[in-house]
């Protein structure tokens, strides 16, 4: 792609390459990583010059109570980002993704949503401690308990969600992601 081309002009060179539907297209999101947390995400208009080079750029469908959240039927719900780390936020792995936060949702419920999202089930779901990692200070996590409410520990616009727990391969990318280099 030529570095005056857009986000836009990207989407449609994978859409031909990879032989996607309009309609995956049109509900796709790319977002910026590095170090595994997310940057930023890539606006249509935005050119290809303003991507640094040394990071990764994933495509994800946006998921359906996202569209929801942003449409305006979920109105009280609202996006954090999230990312995996193994005993430190600065030791992040694998896929970060952008989540829905529900109003009022006890964390038990929400750690179900989160199993739907990333595919983790079972015994590896439960080795996970989750936690609210603020990014101007990785250092001190605040661990959740199933009792307490995501959308009330969120105070800041710099809380993300944290997913602690080991890395146990060095390249896991979700099966609904799609990886661009």
């Amino acid at each position: 792609m030529p570095k005056a081309g857009t986000v836009s002009d990207l989407l449609e060179g994978l859409q031909k390459k990879l032989n996607l539907s309009d309609e995956i297209v049109h509900n796709m999101r790319l977002i910026e990583s590095h170090s595994s947390k997310i940057y930023r995400e890539l606006t249509m208009d935005m050119t290809l010059n303003t991507i640094n080079e040394f990071v990764t750029i994933y495509g994800e469908q946006i998921p359906e109570e996202e569209h929801n959240a942003v449409t305006g039927t979920d109105r009280a719900d609202r996006a954090v980002y999230a990312f995996h780390f193994d005993k430190e936020p600065s030791r992040a792995h694998n896929v970060p993704f952008k989540f829905i936060v529900k109003d009022g949702e006890p964390f038990a419920d929400t750690k179900l949503r989160i199993s739907k999202r990333t595919g983790i089930k079972g015994k590896n779901l439960e080795k996970i401690k989750f936690a609210i990692v603020s990014r101007s200070n990785f250092l001190r996590p605040e661990y959740l308990e199933d009792d307490d409410v995501l959308s009330e520990k969120l105070v800041s616009g710099e809380d993300q969600l944290g997913l602690d727990h080991m890395n146990k391969t060095k390249s896991i990318v979700r099966n609904d992601a799609m990886m661009i280099r």
